[in-house]
C-alpha cells in the first residue's frame, strides 16, 4: 500500500502546490520576471538540501513522531504566511474566479495522467528509503 499511496500523495501535492506557486510569482513580476521565476523554480531543491539536517537534528533529539509533528506544524504556519502575503499584494481588481474549463480538455487529461506515471517512476524509489 505504501508503494502506490506514497508516489500518488507526492504527486498530487506536487502539482497541486508547485504549479500554482510559479503561475503567482510569474504574475508579480514584470521586469525581472525571469530571474524570480529562476528563483522559485529552483525553491524546491532548496528546500529539501536544508531542511534534511533540520529534521535529522529533529528525529534524534525529539524522536519521529514529534518530528514530523514539528514538521506539519512549521507546513502550516508557512502556508499561512505565504497565503496572506499572497491576498494582500494582489489587487482586487487583478483577483479573477477559477475556471474549470480545462477539466474538459483531452489534452489536459493526457498531460496529467503521464505526468502522474512520471511523478510514480520518480517518488516510488523513495518509498523503499522509508
Amino acid at each position: 500500500q505504501l508503494y502506490f499511496c506514497f508516489p500518488v500523495l507526492v504527486s498530487l501535492g506536487v502539482s497541486g502546490c508547485f504549479l500554482p506557486a510559479i503561475g503567482a510569482v510569474g504574475d508579480w513580476f514584470e521586469k525581472h520576471r525571469s530571474l524570480a521565476l529562476g528563483i522559485a523554480i529552483s525553491s524546491p531543491g532548496v528546500g529539501t538540501f536544508l531542511i534534511a539536517p533540520i529534521v535529522d537534528t529533529l528525529i534524534r533529539n525529539y524522536g519521529w513522531r514529534s518530528a514530523m509533528r514539528a514538521l506539519a506544524l512549521g507546513g502550516l504556519v508557512f502556508n499561512m504566511i505565504g497565503s496572506a502575503i499572497m491576498s494582500r499584494r494582489t489587487k482586487k481588481s487583478q483577483r479573477r474566479t477559477a475556471d474549470y474549463g480545462f477539466l474538459r480538455d483531452r489534452m489536459f487529461w493526457m498531460l496529467f495522467v503521464s505526468q502522474l506515471f512520471v511523478q510514480f517512476g520518480l517518488t516510488n524509489p523513495n518509498s523503499h528509503l522509508i
